[in-house]
């Protein structure tokens, strides 16, 4: 399995513009043959937890918004798995930092939501709640978890997803604040 992991920079508040910057690095990924490229968390927006402000509310998307419409199809043209983290709306007043995972026909095969919303230099646990769960999706061969930024400082984010059955665990790369 080839995994393409991107760190990219996104701009304040240019959303579609880093979506687009972010679809240029994915068609690059699936040229050179990805199975599955990785996104960075938040990368539709700047790290806005670091600031409290109610407007930052506005980032939050379904998973059918705009980001990851365009996510679904960019994994459908590649024919790739993508993995896609949003500032997402579950619903009116409840919010998750969300892993998705998208299939090569370009469906949601599943959800993770980062666990531990980071309390150090960030105000995360002020915009949305952790989830409650380290799930693990089937990928071909592989069974894979992800862990987000703040997850990854804690042993037992990988441990639960080992014992959930992963074989391969993805370290989703955060924002740099």
């Amino acid at each position: 399995m080839r995994i393409a992991l991107i760190q990219m920079n996104s701009r304040v508040a240019s959303r579609d513009e880093n979506v687009e910057r972010a679809c240029g690095f994915i068609r690059e990924a699936a040229r050179e043959k990805a199975d599955i490229v990785v996104l960075p968390e938040f990368f539709n927006n700047e790290y806005f937890p670091q600031y409290r402000d109610s407007r930052y509310m506005d980032y939050a998307e379904a998973e059918d918004g705009p980001t990851q419409s365009r996510m679904k199809e960019e994994a459908r043209r590649h024919g790739i798995y993508l993995v896609s983290t949003i500032f997402e709306i579950a619903r009116p007043g409840l919010y998750y930092d969300t892993a998705m995972l998208i299939n090569p026909a370009g469906e949601i095969a599943g959800k993770y939501r980062k666990v531990h919303p980071a309390a150090l230099l960030s105000l995360e646990k002020i915009y949305f709640r952790g989830g409650s769960t380290f799930p693990v999706f089937r990928l071909n061969e592989w069974t894979i978890g992800f862990s987000t930024c703040y997850d990854n400082l804690f042993p037992e984010s990988c441990r639960c997803l080992a014992l959930n059955g992963a074989e391969l665990i993805v370290a989703l790369p955060g924002l740099a604040a």
